[in-house]
């Protein structure tokens, strides 16, 4: 059983390498176009892989899967992304270009901020209900003992030290999220 067992572990610690390894290529094809898919460099044709320790990934979101990814044009300077997240390089500076982002306007702006500030005032409203709550137990520093506590001075002495620090960290939210609403205002 307990071969069986260091079998698996072996297996799955290949199999591991194995996968973390094929996803570090990446190829540079005609155009400043790049991609981590070795299928979609062999359709294109005439791209070169790249050594890992000179190229930086960066995720752009999306699913990962590069398979319905089309070949982007290769005229020169032009940029954009394919659905397969490769990213196209401006040849002339060589700087990648990401898409403008889509403006907001002003009411959909007002609503985001309104959304915001209920969320930020109902969390402010949790962290008084347990600042209060701290304050209650901690008594000005002395807080009731525990039955655990009766025999356990330093026991006692650690809770009040736990508290305390608890509060300040209680303070230090409260402070931080009224900043943020009247950031808002």
């Amino acid at each position: 059983m307990k071969k069986v067992f260091i079998l698996g572990v072996i297996c799955l610690a290949i199999q591991a390498g194995s996968v973390s390894w094929a996803q570090s290529r990446a190829w540079r094809c005609p155009g400043n176009y790049y991609t981590n898919s070795s299928e979609e460099a062999r359709k294109i044709g005439g791209c070169t892989q790249l050594d890992d320790s000179k190229i930086t990934i960066i995720n752009r979101g999306g699913s990962g899967s590069s398979s319905g990814a089309s070949r982007p044009s290769t005229g020169g300077g032009s940029t954009g992304t394919s659905s397969g997240g490769a990213l196209r390089v401006d040849s002339s500076n060589g700087t990648s270009t990401t898409p403008a982002p889509r403006l907001v306007t002003p009411g959909e702006q007002q609503s985001r901020d309104g959304d915001a500030r209920r969320l930020l005032e109902l969390e402010l409203s949790n962290k008084q209900n347990e600042l209060a709550m701290l304050q209650r137990e901690y008594n000005d520093g002395k807080p009731e003992r525990l039955l655990s506590e009766a025999q356990d001075d330093t026991q006692y002495q650690n809770r009040v030290e736990r508290l305390s620090r608890e509060i300040e960290s209680k303070v230090a939210d409260i402070n931080a999220i009224q900043n943020e609403l009247n950031r808002l205002r």
